[in-house]
């Protein structure tokens, strides 16, 4: 799942990390680093970021692996509406810029069949 809200996810980079598995896109209108200030923008990305992971979850996903350029704010509100216990396992990836993958790791949250997150180390042999 790519999600560009402050900047635009390079497709290209999500692909040399992890491949040619299925994108699903969420875009902000405006893509700038200040058009997400708005608590109603917030609330209306966060509507259709659950959306999107239950309808994932729905057609049986079992990991997503989530790109996200976005401020805090906004990372703060996903990971408030990511309900751990009944939808799919998610992986958030760091971008790293001049690294070969430029995704060089990610953060497997926690899930409810497991006490605590754990570091994702990418390569294409890791990526599931």
């Amino acid at each position: 799942m790519v999600v560009s809200v402050s900047y635009r996810v390079g497709l290209d980079t999500v692909k040399s990390t992890v491949g040619d598995l299925p994108m699903v896109k969420l875009t902000l209108p405006g893509g700038t680093p200040d058009s997400h200030w708005s608590a109603e923008k917030q609330a209306e990305l966060g509507r259709a970021f659950l959306k999107t992971v239950v309808a994932l979850g729905n057609r049986r996903v079992k990991r997503v692996h989530l790109f996200l350029a976005a401020p805090n704010s906004v990372v703060f509100r996903f990971g408030q509406l990511y309900d751990r216990r009944n939808l799919p396992e998610v992986v958030v990836y760091q971008y790293e810029q001049g690294i070969d993958p430029p995704y060089p790791w990610g953060v497997r949250m926690p899930r409810s069949d497991s006490a605590a997150g754990a570091i994702w180390r990418t390569g294409r042999q890791d990526v599931q």
